[in-house]
């Protein structure tokens, strides 16, 4: 047994996982990937629904004779932006 150990290197069997610094950086990571994600993804949502919201409106046949107050009197549930988030 001694001799077996003795050509392992001193040690009985081959250790396999991560160590606990590796977790821990592991953990950072993700954690910080997730703070970004938190931060950007509710931006874009906004974007795409400022986007639909201004093709639908765009599309709309009588747009070339109606004016601004016309168009906000028609569609003000979506033209209605939201500061406080």
């Amino acid at each position: 047994m001694r001799a077996k150990q003795l050509a392992n290197g001193g040690r009985v069997g081959k250790q396999r996982g991560i160590t606990v610094i590796g977790m821990l950086l592991l953990i950072i990571v993700i954690a910080f990937v997730a703070l970004i994600a938190m931060k950007v993804v509710p931006m874009y949502i906004q974007l795409f629904t400022v986007k639909s919201t201004i093709e639908s409106i765009r599309k709309e046949p009588q747009l070339a004779q109606m004016s601004t107050t016309d168009i906000q009197k028609r569609h003000p549930e979506a033209l209605r932006y939201r500061l406080c988030r």
